[in-house]
């Protein structure tokens, strides 16, 4: 039985971070993990089960279309105001966000110890 861990990154635009105003792009990244035969959805939307890296890739990238995938549930809240000025991080909202999976390794069991191979998307 393999398992996998597909690496993604959110590309936010917000107006401001950290409460000051903002003009880059402010990455949030994230992984899931996965293992063989754990439910999933495929390409098109359909319930399936994890067969292999590509169908832990499409599962991520079909529920980050259909809406069920939050950039909000990945930012690390421990990190601490650079301005000092009590705002939070992204108080008000991401901006328009990009998601973007970049990488998946590839592990022979399913404990995600004995790693395989890392493809880089």
């Amino acid at each position: 039985m393999a398992s996998y861990k597909v690496y993604f990154v959110f590309e936010c635009s917000p107006d401001t971070h950290w409460g000051e105003p903002n003009d880059k792009e402010i990455n949030i990244d994230g992984f899931q993990s996965y293992a063989d035969g754990e439910e999933c959805f495929d390409s098109e939307g359909n319930n399936s089960q994890i067969s292999s890296w590509e169908s832990a890739v499409d599962d991520i990238t079909c529920r980050w279309e259909n809406d069920s995938l939050d950039e909000f549930e990945y930012i690390d809240y421990n990190k601490t105001n650079p301005f000092k000025n009590g705002k939070s991080e992204f108080e008000d909202g991401t901006g328009d966000v990009n998601f973007e999976t970049t990488k998946v390794e590839i592990f022979e069991d399913d404990n995600w110890e004995k790693l395989i191979e890392t493809k880089n998307l």
